[in-house]
């Protein structure tokens, strides 16, 4: 199914679910757990995913 305007209104939803939410409140909301990523594991991140990566000032940061 290709229904951009479907996919909009999805997106949207998901987005409120996140206003106003703390990081923390954000990961219990949806059972999320921090995960401790290696040095190796970090550079795969980062090589598949580089999109994360554009138009930001800042790197995000892994925990490590």
């Amino acid at each position: 199914m290709d229904i951009n305007s479907l996919f909009e209104l999805c997106c949207s939803v998901i987005a409120s679910e996140f206003r106003g939410k703390s990081f923390d409140e954000c990961k219990k909301t949806f059972g999320l757990e921090d995960v401790e990523y290696g040095p190796e594991e970090e550079e795969k991140i980062k090589k598949e995913n580089p999109w994360i990566f554009e138009g930001t000032k800042e790197a995000v940061e892994f925990k490590n």
